[in-house]
């Protein structure tokens, strides 16, 4: 059993969540997910093998695991909550058009460490964009910048 998994469970226990077979499915999807999912996407994934999961269940789930810290919300004004399961340092991409998130590792290492009196537990970077997705059948649509205006910025 994946060690991630291992420990969400029993964090999810320690707060008198019950494991069943549902919530195991659910944790199992994120422990794969690469895609930062809705809850939508993990309740519809959840739900093809256990077709009566609610979504309270999920819902009520994936809130808890994110006020525990095991994953956290990736809020953008006006698209759905995505869920970030990879705590490891690392940069979001993150296209304003369809809203999907890319990682990319972090170009430096960052030393939080030696960081007076604080502890860093996640380390996050959002960068906005557009994909390639986007951008190829939509170029003419595509916001421009100051520099493709010709402007000085």
């Amino acid at each position: 059993m994946d060690e991630r998994l291992q420990q969400w469970e029993q964090a999810l226990t320690e707060h008198g969540v019950r494991i069943t077979p549902q919530r195991e499915a659910i944790l199992r999807y994120l422990v794969q997910a690469r895609n930062h999912p809705t809850a939508y996407e993990v309740y519809d994934a959840v739900r093809r093998v256990f077709p009566r999961v609610s979504k309270a269940t999920v819902y009520n789930t994936l809130n808890l695991m994110a006020r525990l810290g095991l994953i956290i919300e990736l809020r953008r004004q006006g698209g759905a909550v995505r869920y970030e399961t990879n705590l490891t340092p690392h940069i979001n991409m993150i296209c304003l058009r369809c809203g999907r998130v890319i990682d990319a590792p972090t170009p430096v290492a960052v030393d939080l460490e030696s960081l007076e009196g604080f502890q860093a537990r996640h380390v996050r970077v959002d960068v906005y964009g557009y994909c390639a997705a986007c951008l190829i059948p939509n170029r003419e649509t595509t916001p421009q910048t100051t520099e493709s205006k010709g402007g000085t910025g």
